[in-house]
């Protein structure tokens, strides 16, 4: 069967306006987009930092009750944005906080701020306290450390300040 002439002649591919109308429809499309993918990877690594930092603080309190021993402990460096896990006053591992996250604590230790301490049941050594991370766009993740039992836990509503005559 043989196809007739007019139906041959409409089969074409896409003209040179054809596809920049497509590229720049496309390019508005990702335009909007962007912000909010940046937005995405601003919350994945505050949320991933907390993470850790939960991971790290439960680490040093599992090794405070393997070891029956209080000095195990975590100094937190909010100027330069890490934190040390320590045996003492040995450092044993240095963490750096993700790029972008900026964080504080209210903890306080043996009369020192920014120091979180374990007995060696687990519990703090201090009251407990909060670790407050924020990134660039304001959201806000805390790292909860009960006063009685020692939970870890994260959180984004503001927790009770356990410590209110050092504020944050």
């Amino acid at each position: 069967m043989k196809l007739p002439a007019f139906f041959l002649k409409s089969v074409k591919g896409f003209t040179v306006v054809e596809l920049a109308v497509v590229i720049v429809i496309m390019g508005i499309l990702v335009g909007f987009a962007a912000p909010n993918y940046q937005a995405q990877i601003a919350r994945y690594r505050a949320y991933s930092a907390a993470r850790e930092m939960v991971g790290e603080i439960r680490a040093v309190q599992q090794k405070a009750i393997a070891e029956e021993e209080a000095s195990y402990n975590i100094l937190f460096d909010v100027a330069n944005e890490c934190y040390y896990v320590r045996k003492g006053d040995t450092t044993l591992k240095t963490v750096t906080v993700e790029n972008g996250v900026v964080y504080s604590t209210n903890f306080l230790y043996n009369g020192t701020l920014n120091k979180l301490g374990f007995s060696a049941t687990g519990r703090p050594l201090s009251r407990g306290g909060t670790v407050t991370l924020q990134n660039k766009y304001g959201e806000i993740y805390y790292v909860i450390v009960a006063v009685h039992s020692g939970r870890v836990r994260i959180d984004k509503t503001v927790p009770p300040d356990p410590n209110p005559e050092i504020g944050t």
